[in-house]
């Protein structure tokens, strides 16, 4: 196997057992024996363990990034739908970013990436609420975030999450032909 797809292998395991088992819970040894892979091994590509979940969280930022302008939202209703598949493209990098920001000892260090992810978001978001004509676009976004993240929260951990009841809703609600009186 080549180096860059070892790599990739390391990175990919890695990924899903700290998004499963929480980054403070798996160690390098855990990794390697699910990659299938020697533990010195492990240490030629990452320094530590610390130094992989950094390459993740980093990497999920940029691709999540890179990935966001593929699915066009021309209203919020659109932008709401792009959102829940982007998530559910990134599955285990949000189940991670979620862990650690509650969990892990790293949280300080990690603050500044949790910071650019959600501002990028809330960003995009304030700009479709500005341009749909809500007069206070930035705080009708950070909270719209702060629900969808308790949306995305209950969905990942509550199998039975009516989560296509919610986006409908939270649709109806932001549907331009609604005023915000008539919303429910």
């Amino acid at each position: 196997m080549n180096t860059r797809k070892r790599r990739q292998q390391i990175f990919s395991t890695a990924l899903t057992l700290f998004s499963e088992k929480g980054y403070d819970q798996a160690s390098m040894r855990d990794i390697a024996s699910h990659a299938g892979i020697s533990l010195g091994l492990t240490y030629n590509y990452f320094k530590n363990k610390e130094a992989l979940l950094m390459a993740i969280v980093e990497s999920g930022i940029e691709q999540i990034e890179q990935d966001w302008p593929n699915y066009s939202a021309e209203n919020l209703q659109q932008w709401l739908v792009r959102y829940f598949t982007i998530l559910e493209k990134y599955r285990n990098y949000w189940l991670l970013l979620r862990a650690l920001r509650l969990q892990s000892s790293l949280t300080q260090q990690l603050e500044g990436h949790f910071d650019e992810l959600n501002n990028f978001i809330i960003g995009d978001l304030a700009i479709l609420m500005q341009q749909n004509g809500h007069s206070k676009a930035l705080p009708e976004a950070i909270l719209l975030y702060a629900t969808l993240d308790g949306m995305a929260t209950q969905y990942f951990t509550n199998k039975r999450y009516p989560l296509n009841k919610m986006l409908a809703l939270l649709q109806r609600k932001y549907d331009p032909a609604t005023s915000p009186a008539e919303a429910p």
